[in-house]
């Protein structure tokens, strides 16, 4: 006598045909689920990725045009014996200079004779107690280039911009209430400024500078301008 099985076999509908695990539509919807947390959590991602463009953007913008990315030719290089003139030249003057009608212009006058080194005391006219020996008074504005760069603007200073630019100051010197007797005094030079991050090699020459007004061989040339009228300003 055959046993009886205890678990009788599950009816199936005539005609019905077994669906494979991996075709059902309940798997389907799971990986359909799964890739729409993929793409949204993707989507996240990109938006806090992005919000750091602008930031970037200025970045970029601060470094080219803010003088990170940017280098000047320096004027010409000194003699042996410029630079042995300039070793023991010095002129017991206190100079003040007057404010000029652009402050910035007298701002860096100030900056630039204080620099050579020639006189004994360089400040604003103004801060002397008493009268200084000279009075140094801006002449003429020396200023560089107003071209816009667009290129190296619109690609972030890939595309570089280089423009032909004056650098040096045109002053004059006096007694304290002797203004007619001016004596003028000027170092002056054209020079090429490039704007981009090309600038950045070539600041690795020795004949190109972020700011040349501040260098060695700027400040002995301006130095040796005062020293040509050494004769004059000791009257």
């Amino acid at each position: 006598m055959k046993k009886r099985p205890n678990k009788l076999p599950e009816p199936t509908a005539v005609g019905a045909v077994p669906v494979p695990l991996s075709r059902s539509p309940f798997r389907y919807r799971g990986s359909r689920r799964k890739s729409a947390v993929a793409q949204l959590a993707m989507s996240q991602q990109t938006k806090r990725y992005a919000q750091f463009i602008p930031l970037i953007l200025l970045l970029a913008t601060m470094a080219t045009f803010g003088g990170g990315c940017a280098s000047s030719t320096l004027p010409p290089t000194l003699s042996a014996t410029e630079k042995d003139r300039l070793k023991t030249a010095r002129l017991t003057f206190t100079v003040g200079v007057e404010t000029y009608k652009y402050p910035a212009y007298s701002d860096a006058l100030v900056k630039a004779l204080r620099n050579t080194g020639v006189f004994v005391r360089v400040d604003h006219l103004e801060r002397f107690s008493s009268p200084p020996a000279l009075v140094a008074r801006v002449e003429r504005e020396i200023y560089g280039s107003s071209a816009i760069p667009l290129w190296t603007l619109l690609t972030l200073g890939l595309v570089p911009t280089t423009t032909e630019e004056s650098f040096g100051y045109a002053f004059s010197l006096s007694r304290p209430g002797q203004e007619a007797q001016r004596i003028p005094v000027e170092y002056s030079y054209r020079g090429r400024t490039t704007l981009g991050w090309e600038a950045l090699f070539l600041r690795l020459s020795p004949n190109y500078s972020i700011d040349p007004e501040s260098s060695q061989r700027f400040r002995g040339r301006l130095a040796l301008a005062i020293l040509d009228h050494e004769d004059e300003i000791g009257k």
